[in-house]
């Protein structure tokens, strides 16, 4: 069945896990988990808490996404604190899970999300 925007609708939870590397440095472990509830439009609205370098920060986000019609897609996230990052995913088991890679540079992050 052909995936829509609509079909990456509701509430979720999520964890991401993975390695952030800034130049000339080794990588730093990266962890977040939060919640998010995506409107089936294309926009996202949630707050996580993240440890980077053993220090923990609550915020929220924003997020726009687009979906294709094999399930694929992408979107732009932007935190409080002005963190701007950008994602590939796939909506699968009928959009009841998202699973996600960040496909910045230096960045090696992975997200499982799942309706709640």
């Amino acid at each position: 069945m052909p995936c829509t925007t609509s079909s990456y609708k509701g509430r979720y939870a999520f964890r991401a896990t993975g390695f952030i590397t800034a130049a000339g440095s080794p990588p730093e472990p990266f962890a977040v988990v939060g919640h998010f509830k995506a409107d089936g439009k294309g926009n996202i609205a949630g707050s996580q808490t993240r440890n980077f370098k053993a220090k923990i920060v609550r915020e929220t986000y924003t997020e726009t996404y687009t979906v294709n019609s094999d399930c694929t897609g992408s979107s732009q996230k932007t935190t409080s604190a002005g963190i701007k990052t950008n994602w590939d995913f796939v909506i699968s088991d009928k959009g009841n899970t998202i699973l996600a890679i960040e496909t910045d540079a230096n960045n090696v992050v992975t997200i499982r999300a799942r309706r709640m």
